[in-house]
């Protein structure tokens, strides 16, 4: 039994959820899915408390190659790019990469038009930032692909 694609906010258990097999055919398997979404959606918001901490880290003295934080403040302001720096830019990348990915996922799973799965994705980056915004740095969590 195939389910129908619907693009308008329906309530059912039955919609496709990222992959061909992961297909909700009971209650039981839903309240499964809307937990792993959950959990997907307050993973999501840790990921961009944790690359806000690491960005303030990495903006502090100790990893700008022993320049002074004055001199590190002038070449912030100047036109000059920073230099590679490997356990910064690579960590980045990485972090990066799964907030995208992560973020992408969570806009297919909200564009399924389930209304629980939509407000499980809601309520995941609600109950997500409840619980780790406070220790963010707020300029670089304010990305958000939901």
């Amino acid at each position: 039994n195939i389910p129908p694609m619907r693009m308008y906010f329906h309530l059912g258990i039955m919609d496709y959820i990222l992959v061909k097999d992961w297909v909700p055919r009971n209650y039981v398997s839903y309240v499964g899915s809307i937990i792993a979404v959950f959990l997907l959606s307050v993973l999501y918001e840790f990921l961009k408390m944790f690359r806000a901490r690491c960005e303030k880290a990495w903006a502090s003295p100790q990893f700008s190659l022993n320049t002074s934080s004055e001199d590190m403040h002038l070449l912030m302001k100047s036109q000059v790019n920073p230099p590679f720096r490997l356990k910064v830019d690579v960590p980045r990348a990485i972090l990066h990469f799964l907030e995208v990915g992560i973020g992408f996922l969570l806009m297919l799973i909200a564009m399924t038009f389930n209304v629980g799965l939509f407000l499980t994705v809601c309520v995941g980056a609600g109950v997500g930032s409840l619980l780790f915004h406070r220790f963010a740095v707020y300029e670089y969590v304010t990305k958000s692909c939901h």
